[in-house]
């Protein structure tokens, strides 16, 4: 990708970013908004942060992502605390009730009171341009009513996750899902969502508003990605699986597991998986015992994004997992989009008619195994291995798709919208003086 001149300072639009999960948080869950301030000022937009202060909640660190932010960058971190870092298990059991119907949808609520004093001290002390809202948390939500009747400027949301389909949603707090959905949709000019599936739905949940819903997927950063040796062979002359980020009952690694192990006992080919992720190593070789007994897991623990990628750099192939329900229809996971751009061939067990099989097929990025079928993921690894014994695994990924998900291409495409909405407010206060929709 070809380098952008920055704006000069007087000619960039400036755009208040409101983010509960922010560096030195880490975790994929910083990742997207990281990228879209790195990037903003490349393309004549000035950001302004707001966040949580470092530590305040349980969440991994990774110091290491402050690297990532303009030099200038303004930071603000209003108070926040979240009470789990002093109230631990059986106590924050007997706590759970309350969270429940006090703190809906989480725990970042208390954070808004603070947040919106330094957002209003923000609005009086510089010219913004457009409100910027990262979820989730999906408590930040709430926010947006009552900004919008203090800013005449654009509102802008990006989840990360659905919030009132969420695969983790309760049933029983739907209903008040779609109603602060609904409030501050109603209130925003333009929502942006990571995958079809979640614009589609979000659009037949809110017909009156569905053009406000628009795709901008999650993507990888080609800085993240330079001086590592994507030809690497692997650590020790063993064929090796790589797996980065967290394990559930909705990511599960039973059925790789299963398969390795299968392998090991029926054919003495050891061939390992090398798992980097905040769960505990305990709830990693729960999932399948007799994998951990053999030797086949390498676990890392928790590693920083740059060392994470630098040990996938050194497996043969990535692994994505994600079961086969209506709870995970049309889910990308983050991951799977610095898999594409690691250049090793991506092992997806879900089904193979899913979206994200499609999202794999139609970059070539990979194969697609029914997460189901212990006999084709068990005679799939084999036959990879046994390609990779001979010579190699054939891998021939469409660079021009993939490239669309480098960071610097969606915060242009990110800007441009920025651009076409403030268009459309400005448009629209000549006659309604309500969110244009975009």
């Amino acid at each position: 990708m070809g380098e952008t001149p920055c704006k000069s300072k007087a000619s960039m639009k400036t755009c208040l970013v409101v983010t509960a999960r922010f560096p030195p948080q880490g975790g994929v869950g910083v990742q997207r908004v990281t990228k879209f301030v790195k990037y903003m000022p490349s393309y004549g937009w000035r950001p302004i942060v707001v966040t949580t202060p470092p530590g305040s909640t349980r969440e991994v660190q990774d110091p290491s992502l402050l690297t990532e932010l303009p030099p200038d960058l303004p930071v603000h971190r209003p108070f926040h605390y979240d009470y789990r870092k002093i109230t631990r298990g059986e106590i924050a059991k007997w706590l759970s009730p309350l969270q429940d119907r006090y703190l809906f949808p989480d725990r970042h609520k208390p954070w808004n009171f603070f947040a919106q004093r330094t957002i209003r001290r923000l609005l009086r002390e510089h010219r913004v341009d457009l409100l910027f809202f990262n979820l989730s948390p999906f408590s930040t939500l709430a926010m947006v009513p009552s900004l919008r009747r203090e800013f005449d400027g654009p509102i802008v949301l990006t989840l990360r996750d659905p919030f009132s389909f969420n695969m983790y949603m309760d049933k029983k707090d739907t209903e008040r899902a779609v109603a602060l959905e609904k409030q501050a949709f109603s209130c925003s000019d333009s929502i942006l969502c990571v995958t079809p599936f979640v614009v589609g739905r979000y659009r037949s949940l809110f017909p009156q508003i569905e053009k406000r819903f628009h795709f901008l997927p999650n993507g990888f950063d080609s800085d993240d990605l330079k001086n590592l040796n994507l030809e690497a062979s692997g650590q020790d002359g063993t064929f090796t699986i790589g797996y980065n980020g967290s394990v559930s009952p909705v990511e599960t690694l039973r059925p790789i597991l299963v398969a390795l192990h299968r392998i090991w006992v029926q054919e003495r080919i050891p061939i390992h998986l090398s798992v980097a992720s905040k769960d505990r190593l305990e709830e990693v070789t729960a999932r399948f015992p007799p994998a951990a007994q053999a030797g086949l897991i390498r676990f890392h623990g928790f590693l920083p994004h740059r060392e994470s990628l630098e040990r996938l750099s050194r497996c043969h192939a990535l692994l994505l997992t994600l079961v086969d329900s209506p709870a995970t229809e049309g889910v990308y996971p983050a991951k799977v989009f610095e898999y594409m751009a690691m250049n090793k061939p991506i092992l997806l067990l879900n089904r193979k008619t899913s979206d994200l099989a499609n999202l794999i097929q139609h970059t070539r990025t990979g194969i697609v195994w029914n997460i189901d079928d212990e006999e084709e993921i068990v005679a799939g690894v084999l036959n990879l291995y046994r390609q990779w014994r001979d010579g190699g695994v054939p891998h021939d990924p469409d660079q021009d798709r993939i490239n669309r998900f480098d960071y610097a291409n969606l915060t242009r495409e990110l800007v441009d919208h920025f651009e076409r909405v403030l268009r459309l407010r400005k448009a629209a206060s000549t006659s309604t003086g309500g969110p244009a929709g975009s």
